[in-house]
């Protein structure tokens, strides 16, 4: 079987792939990890649960937790604290893996160097691509009126316009669900879920979907202000 490597920091986001692969039955996984181990945290409200057809991946435990006791191999890059610090390209470069699933920190840049090594890094892009490019896209939709997004696509120099692999639309954000962690990571764990479970039955990625990487518009990090709007509007419509 094909090596997979989850790699990243102890985010919610690899919490939230990791639990989503050990629910599916899609492992094994190896994880390659930056950064230090997280302490458990208190779940949000919600979470491993399915609300209203949508399962919200449980992230109160950090990866290393996780990992223990699926017996999936992990290994840690003392010191660093980047996908692009030197030793870890060279553990990805090094990893023989066939897949690697990107799970960095909140507006983390991958280099030409780690894009280098070989591995496709797929990324969860929570929004339309090639419409909505860049950051918090998730409240830009939401400002629109339009139903949120999550884009699979393997990284790319540029940003956001990679081969695009899937895109899946979620019409409504389920009612007590937070927005910020426990929605965002719930729709990119669903979208890369149906990528890797076409990777593990046929040996293939999905064929890429044609799109035009310079059409649509970069979004930068949402003001407070327009967030706490995006909000509202959601508190209105009663989700």
């Amino acid at each position: 079987m094909s090596q997979v490597l989850l790699v990243g920091a102890d985010t919610s986001r690899a919490r939230a792939y990791a639990t989503a692969i050990e629910r599916s039955g899609l492992g094994p996984l190896h994880g390659l990890f930056y950064g230090s181990p997280q302490p458990a945290v208190p779940a949000k409200a919600r979470e491993g649960q399915t609300v209203e057809g949508l399962w919200v991946p449980l992230m109160a435990q950090g990866v290393a937790d996780i990992f223990r006791r699926n017996g999936w191999p992990i290994s840690w890059v003392g010191g660093a604290e980047s996908i692009n610090d030197p030793a870890v390209v060279a553990a990805l470069a090094s990893s023989g893996a066939a897949l690697a699933i990107f799970a960095g920190r909140g507006g983390e840049i991958v280099s030409r160097s780690v894009l280098s090594q070989g591995v496709p890094l797929l990324h969860m892009h929570p929004g339309r691509l090639p419409e909505q490019r860049g950051s918090t896209t998730i409240y830009y939709s939401l400002l629109q009126g339009q139903p949120c997004a999550v884009s699979a696509l393997l990284l790319a120099p540029e940003i956001d316009a990679g081969p695009l692999l899937a895109s899946r639309t979620y019409p409504s954000i389920p009612s007590g669900v937070d927005v910020d962690v426990s929605f965002d990571c719930a729709i990119r764990a669903d979208t890369m879920i149906g990528v890797l479970d076409v990777f593990r039955r046929t040996g293939n990625l999905p064929a890429p979907i044609p799109a035009d990487p310079s059409a649509g518009q970069l979004y930068y990090v949402v003001h407070p202000l327009l967030k706490h709007l995006a909000l509202l509007a959601l508190e209105r419509k009663g989700r």
